[in-house]
């Protein structure tokens, strides 16, 4: 029992030394930056699984690889790597769960029920490559690879190694980082993600612009923004297990019941975007705080203005093709 909290405590010091290594020295690749300008890098598919699975699943292979040599003990070591991940999913993502309770979020960027169903899969996510980290560490090739007892203590092998993994993951996302900078490709590629519901979403907001005097741009920058935080995926899960009063559709717009997306277009027209047309004179100067006084009715969290503003840019830069 002692040696299996031993191992537990020395694995979940591991997990958690490395990812506090990561957020001290690149911040802006860790998941809890705020910054506009990393946002499309903190929610892309690709880190996600560079920073939320690699790391636990090679940290895991290389630890436990390690306590099977020390110890000889291949059930020892598995055990300890199964209470060892479990302690560090409750640390990571069930004290990030207080922090939305109690903070209504810790990500200014993503709205409180995309951070608690992200945190509630990480958790299990986490635990699950442990669990099958676990089953590959008695493979004869990775023990082959892995260091003797004696090379562990003359080189600190293990620390080396998680340095490496460190320095190839930061390598591996450099690029991503660079590109993400430039935010008008970064909508212009979350409009071509909407395919040809682009067109049927901008003949909507056309139409109901013109018959509210609503801004088009402001409207379909707000839809992109919208959309980016929640995602198609998530809002055909609560139209399907929700059926109270709440926020729906690709707009978000409060509704009694389920709605699609075309009716929370409507809807959000009507009753945040009348009589904003004039923003789309050319004797309009738009100022960070004009802006906000717009939209802080639909959400008045300054960061989201900013990101509707940077959208809406890129719309005016190149408008669709129905776009009046």
């Amino acid at each position: 029992m002692f040696n299996l909290f031993i191992l537990s405590f020395i694995f979940f010091v591991a997990l958690n030394s490395f990812y506090y290594y990561f957020k001290s020295e690149w911040p802006e690749l860790y998941f809890g930056k705020n910054d506009i300008q990393y946002h499309v890098v903190q929610g892309s598919i690709g880190r996600i699984v560079t920073f939320r699975i690699i790391p636990i699943f090679v940290i895991s292979i290389i630890t436990g690889g390690i306590f099977t040599k020390v110890t000889g003990n291949i059930e020892i070591t598995k055990q300890a790597l199964l209470v060892g991940g479990l302690f560090f999913a409750f640390f990571k993502h069930g004290k990030a769960l207080i922090q939305i309770f109690y903070n209504n979020g810790i990500v200014i960027m993503i709205n409180k029920t995309t951070q608690i169903l992200s945190h509630i899969f990480f958790f299990f996510l986490s635990i699950l490559f442990v669990y099958i980290a676990s089953n590959f560490i008695n493979y004869p090739i990775i023990q082959e690879l892995l260091p003797n007892k004696a090379s562990i203590i003359e080189n600190f092998w293990g620390s080396t190694s998680t340095i490496i993994l460190g320095f190839f993951l930061y390598k591996l996302y450099t690029f991503a980082i660079n590109s993400s900078l430039n935010m008008n490709q970064f909508f212009r590629k979350r409009r071509d993600k909407l395919g040809s519901k682009e067109l049927e979403y901008t003949k909507v907001i056309n139409e109901y612009s013109h018959k509210y005097n609503a801004s088009p741009s402001l409207v379909y920058a707000t839809l992109l923004v919208e959309d980016l935080q929640r995602p198609k995926l998530l809002r055909l899960i609560e139209n399907i297990f929700r059926s109270k009063k709440g926020t729906y559709g690709i707009m978000q717009v409060s509704s009694k019941k389920p709605i699609q997306d075309i009716d929370s277009i409507k809807i959000a027209i009507e009753k945040y975007f009348k009589e904003t047309n004039y923003i789309d004179s050319i004797d309009y100067t738009n100022t960070s705080t004009s802006f906000y006084n717009i939209i802080k009715d639909y959400n008045p969290n300054p960061n989201y203005c900013q990101l509707v503003d940077l959208a809406r840019n890129q719309i005016l830069n190149d408008k669709p093709k129905n776009f009046s």
